[in-house]
């Protein structure tokens, strides 16, 4: 499943630096002018859009770490995972961030960025402007990749934006349950937890990280859940209700969902979007946690090569897609047209991340793992 989460993140990317209209449900004149079922809108504005949508895919993102990360502790309850788990964390991250922030840097250095082949759209020309500022020397870039990325400065490399939440709350649940250890219903103390995040302080990604942990409890130590989450219906319901909010539109035009059939839940018009993810992925995941079809789909060898690459699929996608990708627009435009050129970028882009990303899962991300795990156990 993360490798398709990477994949909806870059899709998403790519059509909004080379047709944003398709995010967007076409440029703002289209968008007044036309009826409701035009191309773009049909896109943008139904639930088609989850293969697409960054909110939905970053909330499971989320969800899925505070699953993994707790669900082993769950079937065999020894605080030496959880300490193997925290001492591994900072490292696990920051390594094979450091390693495409240097790319990133040398991509500079021998000017492989060409957002200048980008072709030009009022709707994004702000966004790609600051993509990838050339501002920092070597030395601030491997502070970049091991500290500030985590301090909430990713202005550097906009992708790395997710990294101070997912290092954070990783800390989070992994000492929260240390501290819970020998309490024999700490499930309560959780769900107390999501409750204060949720409604008092308002830190939704939190939740989703907490969410995530509540539900790898619940599989493996409660009959019930399993019981209600295996039904037909209640898994067709969760599907339907997961793809409803998990696609809420990411638009700007102004109460845009008021006129779809997101008209009944526009209201995340002024309540934050994210709130409509939460809630999608949270279905979503009910309905994959008992869906064996899907698990059968999802346990195919593609599936698992992505999952495999992911991680780093999702942090060279954005680096390869302000340099190969606008060269790789620019050939195919001049020989095709008709949406062809926009379709054969995409697919070759995709094909050369996929390859950079295997490559770099190779020489980096597996041998950060084999290292963490050893280092741990020094230590514990």
């Amino acid at each position: 499943m993360r490798g398709v989460l990477a994949v909806i993140v870059f899709v998403h990317h790519y059509f909004y630096a080379f047709c944003p209209d398709l995010i967007f449900g076409g440029n703002y004149d289209n968008y007044v002018h036309t009826g409701p079922f035009s191309f773009y809108k049909i896109i943008a504005l139904t639930p088609i859009n989850i293969l697409f949508n960054p909110g939905m895919a970053i909330h499971f993102f989320f969800l899925l770490s505070g699953y993994v990360q707790t669900r082993n502790y769950f079937i065999k309850p020894e605080i030496s995972f959880l300490q193997k788990s925290l001492i591994k964390r900072y490292f696990r991250l920051a390594i094979p961030i450091l390693s495409v922030v240097v790319l990133v840097y040398f991509s500079h250095r021998f000017y492989l960025i060409r957002k200048d082949l980008i072709p030009i759209n009022e709707l994004t020309a702000g966004w790609l402007k600051s993509l990838l500022p050339n501002n920092l020397n070597f030395f601030k870039v491997v502070m970049e990749g091991l500290s500030d990325c985590f301090r909430g400065n990713s202005r550097y490399y906009q992708v790395l934006w997710t990294m101070p939440t997912e290092l954070i709350n990783s800390f989070v649940v992994l000492a929260l349950l240390l501290i819970l250890h020998n309490l024999k219903y700490k499930i309560y103390v959780i769900m107390l937890l999501i409750a204060i995040q949720f409604i008092v302080l308002e830190e939704y990604y939190s939740v989703a990280f907490m969410v995530g942990m509540l539900f790898a409890n619940l599989e493996i130590n409660s009959e019930k859940f399993k019981k209600i989450f295996s039904k037909s219906l209640v898994q067709f319901l969760c599907l339907i209700l997961g793809l409803y909010f998990g696609s809420y539109p990411f638009t700007g035009y102004q109460n845009a969902a008021g006129h779809s059939l997101y008209a009944p839940i526009s209201f995340f018009e002024i309540y934050p979007h994210v709130i409509s993810y939460l809630i999608g992925v949270i279905f979503l995941f009910c309905f994959l946690l008992y869906s064996k079809s899907s698990q059968n789909i999802l346990s195919k060898k593609v599936f698992l090569f992505f999952g495999e690459i992911s991680f780093m699929f999702y942090l060279i996608h954005l680096l390869l897609l302000l340099s190969v990708t606008p060269l790789l627009y620019a050939k195919f435009r001049n020989t095709n047209d008709g949406g062809i050129d926009f379709v054969l970028t995409g697919l070759s882009s995709f094909i050369a991340i996929t390859l950079v990303a295997y490559t770099l899962t190779k020489a980096v991300d597996k041998p950060v793992i084999k290292w963490c795990n050893s280092f741990a156990k020094k230590f514990f």
